[in-house]
């Protein structure tokens, strides 16, 4: 059997991309890791955030439970400070 003159096609394909082609892969793949590593960072704040809310409206719920027990409401203008009864002037309790 005789050698073959013509290359195969498999021989003729290249190896590797170009160094054009390979630095814009390396681009976008080191602002892609960036970018999972903010959204993860941001993740962890709002985790973190959502804790302190919680922690917040949990104390607020609390200091309402106070109010109630000593004021009879815990129908407060946080602005003011003024108490806040029922329309028939008795408290909140009276009425329960």
């Amino acid at each position: 059997m005789a050698k073959r003159k013509t290359p195969k096609v498999k021989d003729l394909r290249p190896e590797k991309i170009t160094k054009e082609e390979l630095q814009t892969a390396r681009d976008i793949t080191k602002k892609m890791t960036e970018i999972s590593y903010t959204l993860g960072r941001l993740e962890q704040e709002k985790h973190e955030i959502l804790h302190m809310y919680a922690n917040l409206k949990k104390t607020l719920s609390d200091l309402g439970d106070e109010f109630k027990k000593t004021y009879g409401t815990e129908n407060i203008d946080v602005v003011t400070g003024e108490i806040k009864y029922n329309d028939n002037g008795t408290n909140d309790e009276a009425n329960s």
